[in-house]
């Protein structure tokens, strides 16, 4: 079983201010025309999968590998993009067989670190039958049989629940902050991030007198900076765990490949 009580780790440079929150966020998008063109990719994807809480269909998970994975997600360096059909097949099998518990996850009402609790050990199970999952071939460059790998299962969970998971890579979360990549320490990472999502709200509220929900304010002002930006056309937008996924790449943000 998973014990919430010891799943907290010390994450170094968490977003606790509102300002810096959104600092961050905004220099995450402040690139070149190829990094619109990540946004742009991102919110398609998303908005294809996500347009309700039914599960995505087998035409839905083309777009999940080969488009949001395997290119925006640079998933294409351990994966072999050549075996796009194999590889949707093994994961579409993967996630058929939990079915019930990735809807469970998919459907979640979270809005602070403790509503978190009582999914600790589903989203455990899940990430770690994802994660184990190999495949053969992968890259020509690779001699041995690969795995999924927790990278990609980071990934994978993020678009298939959302409201929940979050994204973590290896060059700008698990490698500088010293975490495992096993179930547990993705657990506890998440637990680390929604807590980060609590401060920044309660930040925003000391700061201003609102008349409504921390959280809705600042979705709707993240997307305003969208479309300001040109990224959407006022219809899109990104959930809080992908803001939670921008903040990573502050103060001094990584390049996206994580070096």
């Amino acid at each position: 079983m998973f014990n919430a009580d010891r799943a907290f780790l010390l994450m170094k440079h968490l977003a606790y201010t509102f300002q810096d929150f959104k600092s961050r966020i905004e220099r995450y998008h402040g690139r070149d025309v190829s990094g619109q063109h990540d946004t742009e990719v991102y919110l398609e994807v998303y908005d294809l999968v996500n347009s309700d809480d039914s599960f995505p269909n087998q035409v839905q998970f083309k777009p999940i590998i080969s488009e949001y994975l395997l290119e925006w997600g640079g998933m294409y360096r351990w994966l072999d993009r050549t075996k796009k059909e194999e590889i949707s097949e093994v994961i579409v099998n993967v996630v058929d067989n939990d079915k019930q518990k990735f809807a469970k996850i998919r459907s979640a009402a979270i809005h602070s670190e403790n509503d978190l609790l009582e999914y600790d050990q589903d989203i455990k199970d899940l990430y770690t039958i994802l994660c184990d999952e190999t495949f053969v071939p992968v890259t020509k460059k690779m001699k041995r049989i690969g795995r999924f790998g927790p990278t990609a299962t980071g990934k994978l969970l993020h678009m298939l629940a959302p409201k929940i998971c979050i994204i973590w890579d290896q060059g700008v979360v698990r490698g500088p902050n010293e975490l495992g990549e096993d179930g547990y320490a993705y657990v506890s990472y998440l637990h680390e991030k929604w807590k980060e999502w609590d401060k920044v709200k309660e930040d925003l509220v000391r700061l201003e007198e609102l008349g409504g929900d921390p959280a809705q304010e600042i979705l709707k002002r993240h997307s305003q900076f969208l479309v300001k930006e040109g990224y959407s056309d006022g219809t899109a937008h990104e959930p809080i765990t992908k803001l939670l996924d921008e903040t990573n790449y502050g103060p001094s943000r990584p390049s996206l490949d994580g070096s």
